[in-house]
């Protein structure tokens, strides 16, 4: 039965994922006692920014899964991913500005400001 439920959140887990997104695998802290399973946004480019992350925990394997498909599912409701996209977006743009500034103390040019913006995918899905 266990196993029937985590594959049905996995399941669930990965048609839920926006596109270019990764989840998992699951992980337990016996410190806590809880266990964690992270999906992961596409990797920015910048090496300074993470990429957004959603996590489910839980006391509970079955419980970490179901609680990242809610997040999931939540994420998914119309507006969230477009809002997701818009400030990703920005903060690409804004990661891009700040490496000119540390490589070339100055900002970008507007060449080089058309280059970033042709690179970054304007929809991803």
């Amino acid at each position: 039965m266990n196993d029937d439920l985590r594959h049905r959140a996995w399941d669930d887990i990965h048609d839920l994922l926006p596109a270019g997104w990764q989840a998992g695998p699951t992980s337990y802290d016996p410190g806590r006692r809880r266990w964690t399973v992270v999906a992961r946004g596409p990797n920015s480019g910048i090496r300074t920014r993470s990429p957004a992350t959603i996590s489910g925990q839980g006391e509970e394997e079955i419980a970490a899964l179901t609680e990242l498909v809610l997040a999931l599912r939540e994420l998914n409701r119309p507006g969230q991913m477009a809002d997701l996209e818009r400030r990703a977006r920005l903060a690409y743009l804004s990661g891009a500005e700040e490496q000119s500034q540390a490589d070339h103390d100055r900002g970008l040019t507007e060449s080089e400001l058309e280059r970033v913006v042709r690179r970054y995918p304007a929809e991803q899905g």
